[in-house]
């Protein structure tokens, strides 16, 4: 057990770098400029996390569901984590449970790591965030207000008909918020809904450049683009 411990350890380390805010450091230093340790207590990206077997926490011994419950395909994805200590790490494996609303990097065939306390990811060259074990891309950030796109997986029943069996299999479900005064707040796009956060002496302003700019608020890119602007007034 202790030779299976010491190897899966070894794995995990060769998977990740330290990251400083201008570079990449190969040597496996924490970004503070210490060295990191040899076991899996030493590292303070270790701390609070978990390794598990991925049958067990994942798909939680789920036979004959279509799907996972992973946002990506497979483990070949590159990430940038940053931790609520503002400590930076580049990883090479990197996914996120869905699920259990958590980011998990691949150290063996049926093992991961999950991590705790990050306060951001960057995976392939879009924005996450976690609150109360819930997965958060973000859209805009700023000021005034932050919008978010909630994105999990929910297990579906479906029959095609009364001859065929049953099927359950993960679908991925979106919903939109915005961050408003520090708290998480449901939005629907078609009723632009979002205008109960604006200023009032800014909604004005708002609808004029939303018609002048002919943008429609419930397209996701037009409401990004409204609320950037926004966030500049």
């Amino acid at each position: 057990m202790k030779k299976s411990f010491i190897v899966l350890t070894a794995l995990f380390f060769i998977s990740f770098n330290s990251l400083s805010q201008n570079s990449i450091n190969t040597n496996f230093m924490t970004a503070g400029g210490q060295k990191s340790g040899t076991y899996f207590g030493s590292n303070q990206m270790l701390d609070g996390g978990r390794f598990a077997s991925v049958n067990s926490d994942i798909n939680k011994s789920r036979i004959g569901i279509k799907g996972s419950p992973l946002l990506f395909n497979n483990f070949k994805n590159n990430g940038i984590l940053k931790l609520t200590s503002g400590k930076l790490y580049k990883i090479k494996n990197i996914n996120v449970d869905l699920d259990n609303g958590e980011f998990v990097s691949e150290i063996a065939k049926d093992s991961i790591f999950i991590f705790n306390n990050i306060k951001m990811a960057n995976i392939n060259s879009k924005v996450y965030t976690q609150n109360e074990n819930k997965i958060y891309e973000i859209l805009e950030t700023g000021n005034r207000i932050s919008l978010l796109k909630k994105i999990s997986k929910v297990l579906k029943r479906q029959v095609q008909n009364k001859l065929t069996a049953e099927t359950v299999k993960w679908k991925l479900t979106e919903d939109y918020f915005v961050k408003f005064n520090g708290n998480y707040e449901p939005i629907n796009l078609k009723k632009k809904d979002f205008f109960r956060f604006i200023k009032d002496n800014k909604v004005k302003v708002l609808k004029e450049y939303i018609k002048s700019n002919r943008l429609v608020t419930k397209k996701e890119k037009d409401l990004i683009k409204t609320l950037k602007y926004y966030n500049n007034l």
